[in-house]
């Protein structure tokens, strides 16, 4: 008995790339969805915090996912220096989305 698994091994370059798109689509979800996140977890007084808040996804497969914030007083907020946010609300927010990914 012989089977023929040509038509698998003529269509894997385009099996790939399609999983290659689907990864780097996941992680770019992902991306948006945690900066979603931290922005409801961070505190409000002028909302300069919680928009300074800015994501970079992946454009190809590989690349990673980024979230960051440059105002100068996200880290005093992370701190606990605001009661609308817990104390490290940056790393419990990464943790859900790590742990979310395994």
């Amino acid at each position: 008995m012989n089977f023929d698994f040509s038509d698998i091994i003529n269509h894997i370059d385009e099996d790939i790339k399609i999983t290659e798109q689907q990864s780097v689509d996941m992680v770019a979800k992902t991306t948006l969805d945690a900066t979603a996140a931290l922005k409801l977890k961070t505190a409000v007084d002028t909302g300069e915090a919680r928009g300074g808040w800015e994501p970079t996804v992946p454009t190809k497969f590989g690349e990673s996912g980024f979230v960051e914030n440059n105002v100068s007083h996200i880290v005093d907020l992370n701190n606990g220096h605001s009661k609308q946010s817990p104390e490290n609300f940056v790393e419990t927010t990464v943790q859900q989305f790590n742990e979310g990914a395994a």
